[in-house]
């Protein structure tokens, strides 16, 4: 044996005899990589993991391994071998054909649901002290800052309102921490 500094090198026979069995059995004085375990259909696991992709394809790989009481790492073969991929939700920014009619119907119903249902009614408990007290504040959202918006705000709110061309500006230093934190968070969020 010779001796380094850090370890001990084998010269011995036995490394050599090794060496020799190896290429005879495998034509390689290399490693041979050894076969991982393959999963098939019959297996009693892929067929429960495939059936609940089945039943619940937008279930989460952790929620459906607690389900079927497989392992999260066997169900991650499972799916491999089967070219299943996760479930990821995509979010659309973008309108597609078709939707500016759905969208813009969608909005004036709920628009006036709002405003005729909700707002106004709920305006309309407030006891007059309160209401004389309150300020409507305005998002920087275009569609609210027509000229009908800004009246309807006017009137409802007796000029106690906040946002672009409103009584009191939408940058104003007296604005509230919803304003300066709230929504720029919301908006990070989101975005």
């Amino acid at each position: 044996m010779e001796q380094s500094t850090n370890r001990t090198v084998g010269t011995g026979k036995s490394t050599f005899d090794d060496l020799v069995t190896k290429c005879l059995e495998t034509g390689s004085v290399l490693d041979i990589k050894k076969k991982k375990k393959c999963l098939n259909e019959d297996d009693a696991a892929s067929v429960l993991a495939l059936h609940s992709v089945r039943e619940a394809p937008r279930l989460s790989l952790r929620r459906r391994a607690i389900e079927t009481e497989i392992s999260k790492s066997h169900l991650q073969r499972i799916f491999k071998q089967n070219r299943i991929l996760p479930f990821k939700p995509k979010f659309r920014h973008t309108l597609e054909e078709g939707d500016e009619a759905k969208r813009l119907d969608f909005c004036l119903e709920m628009g006036n649901r709002m405003l005729q249902n909700f707002l106004t009614d709920k305006l309309d408990e407030l006891p007059l002290s309160h209401r004389t007290r309150m300020f409507f504040q305005q998002d920087g959202c275009p569609s609210h800052h027509a000229v009908t918006v800004r009246n309807w705000l006017n009137t409802e709110f007796n000029e106690h309102w906040m946002g672009r061309d409103g009584p009191i500006l939408s940058r104003s230093p007296d604005l509230t921490i919803l304003d300066f934190y709230l929504w720029g968070r919301l908006k990070q969020i989101v975005y």
